[in-house]
């Protein structure tokens, strides 16, 4: 290679760097919670903004609340295609802010593929410029199944959230689903805060295994429940769930509760 063509190369990664770290908006999915059905949408954003668009895929957008665009006054809009739209009547903006909610989406998954992605993002300024953006990957909703229980026998119940792998977990049994655990951010664990889930949670109980954990390289884990050799138990059912935990919120993801009848 010439040194005019080494030099040349040399100044498209340099300018391919500089324009990268210099794109002022970048989205991403977070927080995907099987229950009721939420994924969040964080922004960060060096310059304001006054609109956006995108479109949702894998999943049924019914709704958007909340995050800075509420704050800012924008009006969110969803429809049966994917797409969602976000702009002031009066131009207000989104001030410039580093990895915050912009909003929460309510989402029915679709069938259409076991991920939930953006696609086609557009952001405007107050003069309906376009605005460069980067946005991130997909996201999976964190799942957990079980086997068959049996009085006397092991359960096992497997956790998956494929899209999170090396993320800790906790895993949690309750007599109930409700009243759920509420979170700071508004959303809700469905298990209800008793006895069993505080024993089920305790790394130190001999009953519930590895309920405390880290997800493998495919965002899996298995909880084995040494169920007690005790006939009383025979139709008793429990529910089970998982959440997994890491920025940009404490809780990640919210597995829905899975109902578990002793046999």
């Amino acid at each position: 290679m010439s040194h005019r063509s080494l030099l040349a190369s040399l100044l498209v990664l340099v300018l391919t760097g500089i324009s990268a770290a210099q794109v002022p908006v970048v989205l991403t999915l977070e927080n995907p919670s099987a229950q009721p059905g939420t994924v969040d949408v964080y922004m960060s954003n060096t310059v304001p903004v006054a609109a956006f668009q995108f479109t949702i895929s894998g999943a049924t957008v019914t709704g958007a609340t909340g995050g800075t665009a509420a704050v800012a006054g924008l009006q969110v809009f969803s429809g049966a295609t994917g797409v969602v739209i976000g702009f002031s009547l009066t131009l207000s903006t989104i001030p410039p802010s580093a990895g915050v909610l912009l909003t929460r989406l309510q989402v029915v998954p679709n069938g259409t593929g076991p991920n939930i992605c953006m696609s086609s993002v557009i952001i405007s300024d107050v003069n309906a410029m376009s605005i460069p953006v980067n946005w991130g990957p997909c996201v999976a909703m964190p799942s957990l199944t079980a086997g068959v229980a049996m009085v006397g026998a092991p359960l096992a119940v497997t956790l998956s959230s494929p899209l999170q792998p090396g993320l800790p977990y906790i895993c949690g049994f309750s007599g109930a689903t409700s009243p759920g655990i509420p979170l700071p951010d508004g959303r809700v664990v469905s298990l209800a805060n008793d006895f069993l889930l505080m024993l089920s949670t305790d790394p130190l109980n001999t009953i519930f295994l590895n309920t405390n954990g880290t997800l493998d390289a495919a965002g899996g884990a298995t909880v084995t429940v040494l169920v007690p050799p005790d006939p009383s138990l025979s139709g008793l059912t429990v529910y089970a769930g998982f959440v997994t935990l890491g920025p940009p919120s404490a809780v990640a993801g919210i597995s829905a509760p899975v109902a578990i009848t002793v046999q």
